[in-house]
């Protein structure tokens, strides 16, 4: 309970859970603890941006691969169309991956560079560009960062299928995991057979089975389309709310149904809505899948439930979750409905998602389908 204490002085507790508790109906008797993070009362508990990407379908025979993981990194259950996750000593976290395509590298920075708010013109391009001493291959290295948050990733293309190595945290744990994520680059080889000079690589090791109780995680930390997907999301039906007026429309992005940026004393936040054909995985799927973005591990599902509040959204049974990552934290609803999934979620740092708690709150009661 002493964690408890910290959170309960700055108000953030039970200012989030009265928000809330207007239209959930919760219980006044709460009763308080921390838990990763989160708040939880006797019924429920808050737990844990969804980014599109364009033109990009998995691959599932492509040219292989191989590389040696430094030693000291240790593998981590990986989101489904990401190939293996490692997370280095100083806590960055190397997502590895691969697509058919991938979009061009100015394409990609355009997106990578919004995903941490900063700006981004393609004449900029070689000013965000690292060398990369690989022999074997041709390797495209970028490093971008905000002030919270950096990317240093690498792009490998061979046979039309692109190798995405990213590796992601605060820009110290990035920047700290450097040199042995530039050994890692140099140690990539393309896997063509035995007539391929032989190298002291290996494979990446597969992570550790994790226990049956908690589901696969639906899709990748940024939600790549698979084939036919982005037809099928613009099928779905619309719907409507009324956002406050300290939030900013955003630009219109593929597979989005809207964009909303605002601002708090700890920087800018983006409430991205977004909607998917079907259940995307279910519930617990879904969370772990936004738990893994801000470095958060998986729950089973029970636990899951648990630490969500049931709150009614547009007329269906919905879930407020709230995570707080170490640099980034997410406040969200998920809506299932018959046919679809809709997601309302806001991601930044904790201090200006706890600001607008209320706003959100208010804005989900305007929400109808």
């Amino acid at each position: 309970m002493h964690s408890s204490s910290h959170f309960l002085q700055n108000g953030v507790l039970i200012s989030l859970l009265a928000a809330l508790a207007l239209s959930t109906g919760c219980r006044s008797d709460v009763k308080v603890e921390v838990v990763d993070k989160p708040i939880k009362n006797s019924a429920n508990q808050l737990v844990q941006s969804q980014t599109t990407v364009a033109n990009r379908e998995p691959v599932a025979d492509a040219t292989d691969l191989r590389w040696q993981i430094p030693p000291d990194w240790q593998a981590t259950p990986a989101p489904r169309l990401v190939m293996a996750r490692f997370i280095a000593p100083s806590q960055a976290i190397l997502s590895i991956s691969r697509f058919s395509g991938g979009g061009s590298d100015t394409a990609n920075l355009t997106r990578w560079a919004g995903q941490l708010g900063i700006p981004f013109s393609p004449n900029q391009i070689d000013s965000f560009r690292r060398a990369v001493h690989n022999p074997r291959l041709q390797v495209d290295r970028y490093f971008m960062a905000s002030d919270s948050n950096a990317f240093d990733i690498a792009v490998t293309r061979l046979d039309g299928t692109a190798w995405f190595f990213k590796l992601e945290g605060t820009p110290e744990a990035v920047e700290g995991a450097g040199t042995q994520f530039e050994a890692f680059l140099k140690s990539l080889v393309h896997d063509t057979g035995p007539s391929e000079p032989t190298t002291p690589v290996v494979s990446a090791p597969q992570p550790p089975a994790t226990s049956p109780a908690i589901p696969p995680v639906a899709a990748n930390s940024t939600m790549a389309p698979l084939p036919g997907m982005e037809a099928q999301v613009a099928g779905i039906g619309e719907a409507t709310w009324r956002a406050p007026s300290s939030w900013t429309a955003g630009p219109a992005r593929a597979m989005r149904k809207g964009t909303y940026l605002f601002s708090g004393t700890a920087g800018q936040a983006e409430l991205s809505i977004t909607a998917f054909p079907g259940d995307v995985g279910g519930l617990a799927a879904n969370i772990n899948r936004w738990r893994g973005q801000i470095g958060l591990p998986a729950l089973d599902e029970g636990s899951l439930r648990a630490q969500s509040i049931s709150k009614n959204v547009g007329g269906y049974d919905s879930h407020i979750v709230w995570l707080q990552g170490d640099t980034t934290s997410i406040m969200g609803a998920i809506v299932p409905r018959a046919q679809d999934t809709w997601f309302f979620k806001a991601t930044g740092l904790a201090g200006t998602l706890e600001e607008h708690r209320q706003a959100f709150a208010d804005f989900l009661e305007t929400v109808t389908f």
